[in-house]
């Protein structure tokens, strides 16, 4: 079976554009604010990141994020060599 180069050029553009969709600056915790110090609670953080139906994925930054609550995230999260949860 042959490929047209066409078909090709679609499935290139179609995967980047998947790609494109989120960047780790769009699912990071620090741009909804959670400081990972080890000292700030950084719960809410999560919160709003598990509840954006834009966000397919959460990313920590290496850092402590302190959870002063218990909370349930759905949402795969990746993280920095470096990134723990400290509970509190």
């Amino acid at each position: 079976m042959a490929v047209s180069r066409r078909s090709v050029a679609l499935v290139l553009l179609l995967g980047l554009a998947v790609i494109a969709a989120q960047e780790c600056g769009d699912s990071s915790v620090h741009a909804k604010g959670a400081a990972g110090n080890g000292q700030q609670d950084d719960a809410g953080a999560f919160v709003v990141m598990e509840n954006d139906p834009s966000v397919g994925i959460i990313y920590m930054a290496a850092g402590t994020y302190r959870l002063a609550n218990s909370i349930t995230l759905n949402k795969p999260i990746i993280g920095d060599a470096g990134a723990v949860f400290q509970a509190s």
